[in-house]
């Protein structure tokens, strides 16, 4: 059988990493994990803001279809359909 197709010459040297080389890995892996953390963080905190948004819009047009309503009954019909509260 033969193997030679199968394996492939390594372009250059391998390279043995010395310390300098495993602490410059080390500070970019570092630095990889703080940015997706703030980007994480930016995310997240954009989508509070969006919810807040979509809370603050169902609330309006809550009150916007109270307010059509109590335009097309009238106040007095209006409040006739609303069941009596004891206090």
């Amino acid at each position: 059988m033969r193997f030679l197709g199968y394996f492939r010459k390594p372009e250059r040297e391998p390279r043995y990493l010395d310390d300098e080389e495993i602490r410059r890995r080390e500070e970019e892996q570092k630095r990889q994990v703080e940015e997706y953390k703030a980007f994480r963080d930016h995310v997240k905190a954009w989508r509070e803001q969006d919810k807040q948004k979509r809370n603050l819009t169902k609330i309006r047009q809550l009150e916007q279809c109270e307010e059509l309503q109590v335009s097309l009954l009238g106040p007095h019909l209006l409040h006739s359909l609303i069941p009596y509260q004891h206090i």
